[in-house]
């Protein structure tokens, strides 16, 4: 987590994934490995063991036998954050919506986070679009002020927007302690209350679920205009909308034909 919000995150993720693509190729062409190079004495499983003590018993599993992605559903990302702050986005900008909330109306904002999440959103007045991924004060701030949260208000130059900044200096974050069943981190629900200039003071929803969890799934509308906007971050020379349509009728483990006519 020390590494949330700076380059070295998504680098290693890029890492990761090119090694995969590098192994592929290189066994596509016959380079070879040893067949226990996991589980010898002297191999991975050593290597990443404390003082190199392996523990080789285990209780029977579901190893290769279950799809967990089957058992516990798809979630896909409706904003491009850290996932720890997806509710809270939902709930600002449901009351940003509904009460048509200016900047200059909120004197000021309280949300409330499990200690994990509040760990991991260590950016309290990011200055950048990397550490504003990691910032649940930015979250809060770019809904009620945009009204959005996208690719397009992880920008540099939306960040350091004078009344982007002073939003966030308008909130504070409290920890709660109580955690979510599933051990994911997450407390049931996370608080979100604005105070107005006025002296009335708004409840955001409490939300279990966020947008586009497998139990809350996005519309095919939501997830269009998800893909439309990744799209053309990339600069992608294609047909968006066609790509779509294949996308959405692609089969399980076949790619043939995603990106031509066929």
């Amino acid at each position: 987590m020390a590494n949330f919000g700076s380059m070295t995150k998504p680098y290693h993720i890029g890492r990761a994934a090119q090694a995969g693509i590098l192994a592929a190729k290189l066994a596509a062409h016959g380079f070879t490995g040893s067949g226990d190079a996991i589980e010898h004495p002297q191999g991975f499983l050593s290597a990443v063991s404390p003082a190199g003590r392996v523990t080789r018993q285990s209780e029977p599993t579901e190893l290769g036998k279950t799809w967990r992605i089957l058992t516990e559903g798809l979630c896909i990302k409706k904003y491009p954050m850290c996932y720890s702050t997806h509710r809270l986005i939902d709930a600002a900008l449901a009351l940003a919506d509904a009460h048509d909330l200016k900047a200059e109306s909120i004197r000021g904002i309280e949300i409330g986070l499990s200690d994990t999440c509040v760990n991991i959103l260590r950016n309290h007045q990011p200055c950048d679009k990397l550490a504003a991924k990691f910032s649940a004060e930015f979250s809060v701030a770019a809904a009620i002020v945009a009204r959005k949260v996208t690719l397009a208000e992880l920008d540099d130059a939306f960040v350091t927007r004078p009344d982007i900044q002073d939003m966030m200096r308008r909130i504070t974050v409290r920890r709660i302690t109580e955690y979510a069943a599933g051990g994911t981190g997450e407390s049931e629900a996370d608080d979100l209350t604005i105070q107005l200039a006025s002296g009335e003071k708004l409840e955001g929803a409490r939300l279990r679920w966020a947008s586009g969890a497998a139990e809350l799934p996005l519309t095919t509308e939501e997830l269009y205009q998800k893909f439309k906007a990744c799209a053309e971050a990339g600069k992608v020379a294609i047909d968006i909308p066609a790509l779509f349509q294949k996308a959405q009728q692609l089969e399980l483990g076949s790619a043939r034909g995603l990106l031509g006519n066929s």
